[in-house]
């Protein structure tokens, strides 16, 4: 039901699916991944360690601005929706750096 926040879905009934709304701009694009490359820059290396380790299982170059953008643009199944590995990788990185906080 994230979907629910963002202006560029709507729900098709009260308690339906959601559609994509066309020429509607997200409001919060790009905040996902300025997040993350803040917390790669200025976390500990276990984050930096954690995202290379997992784009290293997929064989994804890390120094390849263009594939590693792929692959974080990537959809996974997370839990029972889908989304794009760009959010999980941030939730993952948010709860680690929480918990160093803590």
């Amino acid at each position: 039901m994230l979907q629910a926040i963002y202006q560029k879905w709507k729900q098709k009934e009260e308690q339906g699916w959601f559609e994509r709304i066309n020429r509607v701009e997200c409001q919060y694009g790009g905040t996902l991944i300025l997040s993350i490359a803040v917390i790669l820059q200025v976390g500990s290396n276990k984050e930096v360690d954690m995202v290379s380790k997992w784009m290293e299982e997929d064989f994804v170059d890390w120094d390849n601005l263009e594939e590693a953008w792929g692959w974080f643009r990537g959809k996974v199944i997370w839990g029972r929706i889908k989304v794009t590995r760009l959010c999980k990788v941030f939730y993952v990185l948010t709860k680690m750096v929480d918990a160093d906080y803590s």
